[in-house]
């Protein structure tokens, strides 16, 4: 497998889905700009089939729900 370009935020992450179309995208709910949970919503309604994950230091309940309804797959 191919390993495409590391975001600096929220945003470039997204550009970077739509430019490079990965199979996954891996994201952090703190980026700067936009968080990943709007940038999981943002990549899957461009690219319904990149399977994203979402990695956050946060333990909350309320933090893996909003991922999981944004459409993150873990």
């Amino acid at each position: 497998g191919e390993v495409v370009p590391e975001g600096g935020d929220g945003r470039e992450a997204v550009g970077l889905a739509m430019a490079e179309r990965p199979d996954v995208a891996i994201l952090d709910i703190g980026m700067p700009l936009l968080n990943g949970i709007e940038a999981t919503r943002q990549v899957l309604r461009r690219l319904p089939d990149t399977r994203v994950l979402i990695l956050s230091m946060h333990a909350e309940e309320a933090y893996v729900l909003q991922a999981l309804q944004a459409g993150a797959r873990g």
